[in-house]
């Protein structure tokens, strides 16, 4: 189905999608903020103590929301596959709302804006209600040295549930041993929900390769966790 949505890019390297209908993409609980007009700081960091020897920084990045980038980053000099029981981490759960240009920020019913800070690796969905900012935030992975994630102006086309990934030629080049077309199931990296972008190529999707959120993994789509995608377009 078409969405009457927009993405539009302004300095880098952030991409900016202007949502014309506030009901296309939701705003679910995680990780979700009400700022008021000065606040540009918002959550909070916490320190944790590794209890066990079997726990690691991957399995704390997807219990809190983080990407893998932003745990490893907090934590320098922890192995992130065995921090050790007794080890004391860092959860930077507290970000900084991207800059927006004055043309691009909401005024009060004028639906969402969502924030893809492709440095951070990070989404924001923006929406503005009765002189307050309401912030959700979520994790994304992005395209790989040389497969960059696109930046520009595009529309979102369509929103798929249960997607059939048809396997790009410059995938299979590299792994040719893949099929043509994958269908629904746990075997497909798109995970169970996707938005496609008006340049095919590209899509926000899930995956069902957790560990690629917080890293440049991708072949240039972008990679949510699957509950986070859930989320956004339930």
């Amino acid at each position: 189905m078409n969405l009457k949505n927009f993405f539009s890019c302004i300095a880098l390297p952030c991409l900016i999608i202007l949502l014309c209908s506030s009901s296309a993409l939701s705003s679910g609980s995680s990780g979700t903020f009400s700022l008021s007009p000065d606040e540009d700081v918002f959550g909070s960091v916490s320190k944790y103590i590794i209890r066990d020897d079997k726990e690691t920084l991957v399995e704390l990045a997807l219990n809190n929301d983080l990407g893998y980038n932003e745990v490893v980053d907090s934590n320098r000099g922890i192995d992130p596959w065995y921090p050790g029981r007794g080890a004391r981490v860092v959860i930077p759960t507290s970000w900084i709302l991207p800059d927006i240009p004055n043309k691009y920020k909401l005024k009060t019913g004028a639906g969402n804006l969502v924030v893809l800070n492709l440095a951070e690796l990070r989404l924001y969905l923006l929406k503005r209600d009765k002189g307050r900012l309401n912030v959700t935030t979520f994790p994304v992975g992005i395209g790989r040295e040389g497969f960059d994630t696109p930046e520009g102006m595009f529309r979102i086309i369509e929103k798929l549930k249960d997607p059939v990934w048809i396997i790009p030629a410059s995938f299979r080049d590299e792994y040719q041993e893949l099929p043509d077309i994958v269908p629904p199931g746990p075997e497909n990296p798109l995970g169970q929900y996707a938005l496609r972008l008006s340049n095919p190529l590209y899509l926000l999707h899930g995956t069902n390769k957790p560990l690629g959120v917080g890293r440049r993994v991708s072949h240039g789509c972008l990679r949510m966790y699957p509950a986070d995608i859930e989320k956004l377009t339930g």
